[in-house]
């Protein structure tokens, strides 16, 4: 770090010595680093850290591949969206479908992620998606509360 210069005289022996004494004194981390970040401006900044924004939690948009079930040249109705979540106190998780290339996501659909009784959330959700591929996105405070999804279609063919 014999290249690193910080103009802040309170903090910036605490970054240049590697973290070893303030780090281990006040948060009894062995050899824990902090992530810092250099500005457009010439200072050098402590990344954001915590389980929250500033008070906001974070939140989480998992925007997934198209998927062609195989079958990409073959249109597919696809009716339903199932997602596999871990139950938590409380919050939302929110699903939207996407067909071929439009630009634009369905409206959102809420699942509840508050059951007392199950580990694990599978809720049904209908979509009318009509087309050759499908893209879901699902937004969700944790991502790691997520286990999976499964997505229900029919092959539209053509009647002789």
């Amino acid at each position: 770090m014999t290249d690193l210069y910080l103009d802040d005289a309170v903090y910036g022996e605490y970054y240049l010595d590697e973290l070893d004494d303030y780090l281990d004194t006040n948060l009894f981390l062995a050899n824990a680093t902090i992530p810092l970040m250099g500005g457009t401006d010439g200072y050098i900044y402590q990344a954001d850290e915590g389980v929250n924004d500033d008070g906001e939690d974070y939140e989480t948009t998992l925007v997934f591949k198209k998927f062609d079930c195989g079958k990409p040249s073959q249109k597919k109705r696809f009716f339903k969206v199932q997602p596999y979540i871990n139950s938590e106190a409380s919050g939302n998780m929110y699903v939207s479908v996407k067909e071929d290339d439009k630009k634009v996501y369905s409206t959102e659909q809420a699942v509840s992620l508050i059951d007392a009784d199950n580990d694990v959330i599978k809720k049904m959700l209908t979509f009318n998606a009509n087309g050759q591929t499908l893209q879901p996105k699902f937004r969700i405070p944790d991502p790691f509360q997520m286990l999976g999804f499964v997505l229900h279609y029919n092959l539209r063919e053509k009647i002789k």
